[in-house]
């Protein structure tokens, strides 16, 4: 069988010449050094902490369902582990991940050490807001997460716990969009331009990309202001930090206060003025007056810190944090435009070096709980599916089922 080698080689090539970078892009990584900082050198200091990791596969059953296998580990004294199966219709891989971050809050919430870690950004978990899912049995499961999620952090700040995520990899933008929009207002106080639209377009361009690109045509590009108008075209683009600040080697950012994403910030809107209900989101559910409370409140979780950090170049984490852990008691909704911030970190610095191995082992605690939840497909073929075949396949061959690969 031909390997393609060569043309895989010329594809490579051309994807090099794509990644180069234009002069706007030039002076967005020229001003985010501004906003990269020097590790401090720490000692290693002793505290009690937690780390909870999670895996999920999935099945195409001969019988139309598709089984999912969510199984989640958390490392503390003792290992703690949970594990379970469903069976649904429809599209699984948004509704796998929610399981597994589900069950990680859960998981969480009732282990809460000193110092808490959670594989993956929290602020994701508050800021991208998962609404209804239409997999037949799962109508009603995201108001449970939407509660799950509110018990980790109630709990978290009632315990005075540093919960801390990590992610390995990170497509967010939140630092470049503080670069861009900074770079945009000196552009247009160079240019003399006061219009309060065109003040306001970065906070468009995140929430209404088509329409923030046809306002910026009409009063930049064809006006002949380039820089501004390619500046605003930037912030529509998902080009992640890490593209940019793996560049510049070992460090960390200065950290930067989030609040809420434009989508749920109309949600609350509507929910608190009553313009929406509940029951027009979650369509065919009967809504109780506990699952309104508890949407609006997650909407109107704690902001969060987060920054990012690298030990070794190349390798870039994000953090998270729940921002009263540094003692900030600001909303999800007080917070417009992510805020640079002067906070010590020193504490979660010396946590995060005391934990860090290597570029493999980025986290001891979350390592050895992803050792633990990882469920590889070559262990769900020997260990699960005998017992699937044989419960819920009995009919069936092997030629008979397709599966969805998730995870090694």
């Amino acid at each position: 069988m031909g390997e393609y080698i060569d043309m895989f080689a010329e594809q490579i090539e051309k994807l090099k010449k794509r990644m180069k970078m234009d002069d706007v892009a030039l002076s967005i990584l020229n001003r985010m050094r501004k906003y990269w900082l020097t590790v401090p050198d720490v000692k290693e200091n002793s505290y009690e902490a937690v780390g909870v990791d999670s895996s999920v596969q999935s099945l195409n059953l001969s019988t139309g369902y598709t089984l999912l296998v969510v199984r989640a580990c958390l490392i503390k004294k003792e290992r703690k582990r949970k594990l379970r199966a469903y069976l649904t219709t429809g599209e699984v891989t948004e509704l796998g991940n929610r399981l597994m971050e589900d069950m990680e809050n859960e998981l969480l919430s009732k282990n809460l050490e000193d110092v808490s870690f959670a594989d993956g950004s929290l602020y994701g978990r508050a800021s991208h807001v998962p609404v209804q899912f239409r997999n037949d049995g799962f109508e009603n499961f995201i108001l449970k997460y939407y509660e799950n999620y509110n018990f980790l952090i109630s709990e978290a700040k009632r315990k005075n716990v540093k919960l801390i995520g990590l992610s390995k990899s990170s497509g967010t933008t939140f630092l470049r969009d503080i670069v861009v929009k900074e770079l945009y207002d000196e552009e247009l106080e160079k240019l003399g331009l006061s219009d309060e639209t065109l003040k306001s377009l970065p906070y468009l361009a995140l929430d209404r990309k088509n329409q923030a690109l046809k306002i910026a045509r009409k009063k930049l590009k064809e006006k002949g202001y380039e820089i501004a108008y390619r500046l605003i075209a930037e912030l529509t683009m998902k080009r992640p930090d890490a593209s940019m600040l793996t560049i510049l080697g070992k460090g960390m950012s200065k950290p930067v206060l989030l609040g809420s994403s434009a989508r749920a910030r109309r949600r609350y809107k509507e929910l608190k003025s009553g313009r929406n209900s509940l029951e027009n989101i979650f369509r065919g559910i009967d809504v109780e007056s506990k699952h309104r409370d508890a949407v609006i409140k997650y909407l109107n979780t704690y902001s969060f810190v987060s920054f990012y950090i690298t030990f070794s170049p190349g390798f870039l984490l994000r953090v998270d944090i729940p921002a009263f852990v540094i003692g900030i008691e600001k909303r999800m909704q007080d917070v417009f435009w992510p805020e640079v911030i002067e906070n010590d970190l020193s504490e979660i610095i010396r946590i995060l070096s005391s934990e860090h191995g290597d570029s493999y082992v980025h986290n001891i605690h979350l390592y050895a709980a992803d050792m633990d939840a990882r469920l590889s497909h070559k262990d769900f073929m020997s260990k699960y599916y005998p017992l699937v075949e044989r419960e819920l396949e009995l009919n069936a061959s092997m030629a008979d089922y397709r599966y969805i690969w998730r995870g090694e």
